[in-house]
C-alpha cells in the first residue's frame, strides 16, 4: 500500500514566500519523511506515480 504524503497549507505558503528552492524542498522533505528518511528500492515501492 502506498504511503500518504501530506503538506500543510501553512507550510506551502511559508515555503512559497521563501522562494522556489524552499517550495520544492517542502515536497522533497515530505516524500522523504513518508518513507522513513531512507530512499531505497524497497521504500520506492511505497510511493506511487503521483508522488
Amino acid at each position: 500500500m502506498p504511503n500518504k504524503v501530506t503538506v500543510s497549507d501553512a507550510t506551502l505558503r511559508q515555503a512559497a514566500e521563501e522562494g522556489m528552492d524552499a517550495f520544492v524542498d517542502t515536497f522533497v522533505n515530505a516524500i522523504n519523511a513518508s518513507v522513513g528518511g531512507k530512499l531505497t528500492a524497497e521504500t520506492m515501492a511505497q510511493l506511487n506515480a503521483s508522488k
